[in-house]
């Protein structure tokens, strides 16, 4: 499963060269995060190749227009909100655009030269315990054997005062007397 979240943007201004404003992209992949920032042309590179593939097949959703005027902060946080809904959208399609899976920096899904190998350092592998009920198991006749059964006379002894120690409780509800040897 993949998550794309843009939350913020910030000013870059570098000596020597125009101020400019990057976009920071979280992207979630199976749990893990991979963060980077990007330029609003990139954005727009990509919405091109995008745009391009399958056209009359592919609806590609609104991107965020570019704007010749100076952005001010109100501008550039509607940008941020539209490009975040831009990949939010492009995410809902099936197959995922390859350009998208390339910008993001996640591998393509290789078809050939399918490989088992494991790499047992990459992480570790947890185990999940499955318990299984046999579905005849409650169906099934009550044993018949004289084997008290403890957890019965237990719960009994604590509802009930028994006066009579030698008294045993089956499993199948009777009452014996223990026979004593004298």
């Amino acid at each position: 499963m993949i998550k794309v979240f843009i939350p913020r943007y910030r000013t870059v201004d570098e000596p020597n060269k125009k101020a400019h404003t990057v976009y920071e992209i979280d992207v979630y992949v199976s749990g893990k995060l991979h963060k980077f920032d990007e330029r609003y042309r990139a954005f727009l590179q990509l919405h091109k190749k995008v745009a391009t593939l399958k056209k009359h097949l592919l609806n590609t959703p609104k991107f965020p227009p570019k704007q010749l005027t100076k952005l001010d902060t109100r501008d550039l946080e509607i940008r941020r909100k539209g490009l975040e809904n831009y990949f939010q959208a492009l995410l809902q399609l099936s197959p995922t655009p390859t350009p998208l899976l390339l910008f993001l920096g996640i591998p393509l899904p290789s078809v050939s030269n399918v490989t088992y190998e494991v790499d047992w350092r990459a992480e570790p592998i947890s185990h999940q315990h499955v318990v299984i009920f046999k579905p005849e198991y409650f169906s099934a006749p009550l044993n018949s054997d004289d084997m008290p059964d403890i957890v019965v006379k237990g719960v009994l002894m604590g509802l009930y005062e028994v006066e009579n120690e030698n008294v045993i409780y089956h499993s199948n509800g009777c009452e014996n007397e223990k026979l004593t040897d004298h």
